[in-house]
């Protein structure tokens, strides 16, 4: 009986060995050449690049800049990433009206787990 509780207690330690690491984004998103004044960040595996692992992950953009920590980070490997725009409001109640600044801007990186250098996204229109 002893001896299951050993195994038991070195298969838990190997599994949480065996956890893959999660990376942290960060970076900087312009719009023309401008900051980008507030939106959203998704990071998404790419299949359609080979990635058919990892979780999504999300975060915010303020002033053209964001970041995700590791503790909500990414695996390696590519990903899409997809920039949604701010959202104009106008009028109130009933008359309010909403409009995204432009469509959403989806390109494609790859994440190597030991790079942690910052990247650049430009949305061209």
């Amino acid at each position: 009986m002893k001896y299951s509780y050993l195994i038991l207690l070195l298969a838990c330690l190997f599994l949480a060995g065996c956890q893959e690491k999660k990376i942290g984004v960060e970076g900087t998103v312009t719009r023309k050449g401008q900051p980008l004044i507030s939106g959203t960040i998704t990071f998404t595996p790419d299949a359609t690049q080979g990635t058919m692992q990892g979780a999504n992950a999300i975060t915010t953009i303020q002033d053209g800049k964001f970041t995700l920590p590791d503790k909500f980070g990414i695996s390696g490997g590519w990903y899409k990433v997809i920039i949604s725009g701010e959202v104009t409001v106008t009028g109130e109640g009933d008359n309010a009206t909403a409009k995204q600044e432009f469509k959403d801007y989806i390109t494609s990186f790859e994440f190597k787990k030991d790079n942690s250098s910052p990247i650049t996204i430009d949305i061209p229109n």
